[in-house]
């Protein structure tokens, strides 16, 4: 099954109410923003025992034909450049993991939750790598477990999945920056992040909701009620797009602060009156020594 086009698979709820320290923690960079961290770290990487791999996976790589990718894995040349992948099942071992994705170096990862959790075999990375040394995805790509995906927040082992960050990675179709998905061009005349937005508005062709540069968010439990926000790599990317003096990025992070998954989100927007706020987003006090955010009253 081919990772394109996942994060378009699943419309994610963040719970009313909720202030993004509390639910989605800013993440700890000197960005204008939060410092707070993720208390645990139960999601770090995890050792296997039993015998080593026989061999390297090709899983993640690029490739032409399904013959470069090894027997237990296929191209996906809808991917610019090629990916090879398969289909895979989500394992607390990564032994067994590794056993279906091909070999050393490999993992499943998966998007959503079940009934409609969709896996895929890629490679493994390390989040704290920076672009170009050993352990960092390729560019188009993002070490990530998609956390945001899971009602727990917490991510699945993290591999490279596609998440573009600029038009040279997706072929001949332009790379929405917002949403790090290759197919429609950022529109940058749409409501920036932290603004209201109605998540039950489609329009165009195909239909989709059009109204932000990145996505319109349900925020609660009202259908109408949505926020404008955007997701990024924040190995390349630390500061949110939009007003990074009031909106921090929010992600996964171990105990000292360590990121846990590459994937951001940049939503919630800091206030101190409601005059900060575009209406009908009032200033929500925050808790326990948060600060205070534009949400839903």
């Amino acid at each position: 099954m081919t990772r394109a086009g996942l994060t378009s698979v699943l419309v994610v709820v963040i719970a009313a109410g909720c202030s993004s320290n509390a639910a989605l923690p800013p993440t700890p960079v000197d960005a204008g923003g939060g410092s707070d961290v993720v208390a645990g770290g139960s999601d770090a990487p995890r050792a296997d025992a039993g015998a080593a791999d026989a061999a390297p996976s090709r899983a993640g790589l690029t490739c032409a034909t399904d013959g470069e990718c090894g027997g237990a894995l296929t191209c996906d040349t809808k991917v610019p450049g090629g990916f090879c992948t398969a289909e895979c099942t989500d394992n607390a071992s990564q032994l067994r993991e590794r056993e279906q994705c091909g070999g050393a170096g490999s993992t499943c990862i998966t998007y959503g939750e079940d009934p409609d959790a969709i896996s895929g075999c890629t490679r493994t990375c390390t989040p704290a790598a920076r672009p170009g040394t050993p352990g960092a995805c390729r560019d188009g790509q993002a070490c990530t477990g998609w956390w945001f995906t899971r009602q727990s927040l917490e991510p699945d082992f993290v591999g490279c999945d596609l998440f573009c960050t600029a038009d040279s990675q997706c072929g001949a179709v332009p790379c929405n920056v917002r949403r790090g998905e290759c197919g429609e061009a950022t529109d940058m005349t749409a409501r920036a992040d932290g603004e209201p937005c109605d998540p039950t508005v489609e329009t165009g062709t195909p239909p989709k909701n059009r109204q932000c540069r990145g996505i319109c968010f349900q925020i609660g439990d009202l259908e109408t009620q949505g926020q404008c926000g955007s997701r990024i790599d924040l190995s390349r990317s630390p500061r949110c797009p939009d007003d990074p003096a009031r909106i921090a990025p929010n992600g996964i992070f171990d105990d000292e602060g360590g990121r846990l998954d590459n994937l951001g989100e940049c939503l919630f927007k800091t206030c101190s009156t409601n005059a900060d706020c575009t209406a009908p987003l009032v200033c929500i006090p925050g808790m326990g020594g948060d600060p205070s955010e534009c949400g839903y009253p």
